[in-house]
């Protein structure tokens, strides 16, 4: 769980194997970068997480991810 993994890995691989309005299950939630990921994705998202303190990061994360959104240059 020490690391966060690239949310712009994960999107693609959401996209290939899901649609708009899907669930994405991660039964290993961790820092939350699947959640993030399918946020972004249009998906819906359950995550299962033993540890608290990885749920609550997860929690902030997923709650700030328009900041991880990909903005066209001007």
């Amino acid at each position: 769980h020490p690391t966060e993994k690239a949310v712009g890995i994960l999107r693609p691989l959401i996209h290939a194997f899901s649609k708009p309005g899907d669930i994405v299950l991660d039964p290993f939630a961790g820092s939350g970068s699947t959640a993030v990921a399918a946020a972004l994705s249009g998906r819906r998202y359950i995550g299962i997480e033993l540890e608290g303190h990885y749920c609550r990061h997860a929690r902030t994360r997923l709650a700030g991810a328009a900041r991880y959104a990909v903005r066209k240059a001007a």
